[in-house]
């Protein structure tokens, strides 16, 4: 993971993990946290795993405990045909300017049962719990909010493709949402 009391600046991407061939990317857990309020990720994107091949992204978690960001947060990113399962991303006591996805596939597979955790903090962005650029299944993926300001749009599931999109989710519970 990536924490600490020290000044943390970093500008560019961040990735957990990465694959580019045809085996499975399952049970990454991603962890960070920015104790210094002057720390930020910028000028980039932060993947809790990332598949530029055929590779399966699975049961990854990825958990944001304080900070500010100014980019996109992706559980996982998938490139290709490859499932995206039950993935999260946990956010807790954060700033971004910026999207959130769950799962994010371009190719054409399933996408299904990822979550996305708001527990405290702010957003100015799209929330996505599935989200889908190819021509997936798309479904039971989650978005769930608490104590939360968001500034932007919140799916369940969402497809740019012909897709099929069933028992996606959206539960609010204190949250500000403008």
């Amino acid at each position: 993971g990536i924490g600490g009391t020290g000044l943390i600046k970093i500008k560019g991407n961040v990735y957990n993990t990465w694959g580019d061939g045809s085996g499975d990317i399952k049970d990454n857990k991603t962890i960070i946290n920015l104790y210094n309020e002057s720390s930020n990720i910028s000028n980039g994107n932060i993947y809790g795993s990332y598949s530029s091949g055929n590779n399966n992204i699975i049961d990854n978690t990825i958990e944001i405990k304080r900070g500010y960001f100014e980019l996109n947060i992706y559980g996982v990113y998938s490139e290709k045909d490859a499932k995206v399962e039950r993935n999260q991303v946990i956010y807790n006591t954060a700033s971004t300017i910026g999207n959130i996805y769950g799962g994010y596939s371009s190719g054409d597979n399933f996408v299904s049962t990822n979550k996305v955790y708001l527990q405290t903090g702010s957003v100015r962005g799209d929330i996505y719990g599935g989200y889908s650029n190819g021509n997936n299944q798309i479904y039971s993926n989650e978005v769930n909010i608490t104590k939360t300001s968001v500034i932007g749009n919140i799916y369940g599931g969402y497809t740019n493709g012909e897709n099929q999109i069933k028992s996606n989710i959206v539960s609010l519970n204190g949250a500000n949402i403008i």
